[in-house]
């Protein structure tokens, strides 16, 4: 983003906390048919800075925001709950909060 910098990456989790805060294995690259979970991130460069191109006299920050994905799983701890799907927490935008 322009008004609050940001990165943004396509990755392959291979491990995540989920959002109950425990750790999982994410599936990836099965090898038929071809499967892969890409996940878009975008994290703010500078959270909590004040917007860009805003006059000074305007509060403002830029805040992390978050989406909750689902993804095939599996808990390395228990191997005979197989595979399920899993819900976790990941950063999606930077956005300006004035």
């Amino acid at each position: 983003g322009f008004i609050c910098p940001s990165e943004v990456a396509y990755s392959r989790p291979l491990r995540a906390k989920n959002t109950a805060g425990e750790w999982r294995v994410i599936v990836q690259d099965i090898a038929w048919p071809t499967y892969t979970q890409t996940q878009r991130t975008e994290t703010c460069l500078f959270p909590e800075a004040a917007c860009r191109t805003l006059a000074p006299c305007h509060l403002s920050k830029c805040l992390q925001k978050h989406t909750v994905q689902r993804m095939l799983s599996f808990d390395p701890c228990d191997a005979y709950k197989g595979i399920f799907i899993d819900t976790y927490k990941l950063p999606s935008a930077c956005s300006c909060h004035i």
